[in-house]
């Protein structure tokens, strides 16, 4: 079996998708038989993904939390929030503050980009 290594990016070009992440994505099988649609399909491509409503980045950012066994708890702590906004995240709530979800973002390993049409 060969270890994979996450895909590294020059610092200097300009980022080639809306969001990267780091780690390779390697879910148990526990793991995976929650996962959803939106899920499944960023699992096979994770170059670009398009966040259409707050459930798409939740279920992602749930997604790099299994990826990297961590307890909702543990990833609270890493991004500064309370268990309680990551079960909000998670679940795709609408109305949560933009600054808090970028940190939530951060930690659990994901780059966020904007790109103009």
């Amino acid at each position: 079996m060969t270890e994979q290594t996450p895909k590294t990016q020059n610092p200097s070009s300009p980022p080639s998708s809306g969001i990267r992440m780091d780690a390779p994505f390697n879910l148990s099988k526990a793991a995976s038989s929650t996962v959803n649609p939106f899920t499944e399909q960023l699992i096979k491509n994770l170059s670009r993904v398009a966040i259409a409503n707050p459930a798409n980045l939740g279920s992602l950012i749930k997604s790099s939390r299994i990826a990297k066994k961590l307890t909702q708890q543990q990833l609270a702590d890493l991004a500064g929030v309370g268990r309680r906004f990551i079960v909000e995240c998670e679940a795709g709530k609408p109305r949560l503050e933009f600054a808090k979800v970028l940190q939530v973002a951060a930690a659990a390993g994901i780059d966020i980009f904007a790109i103009k049409r």
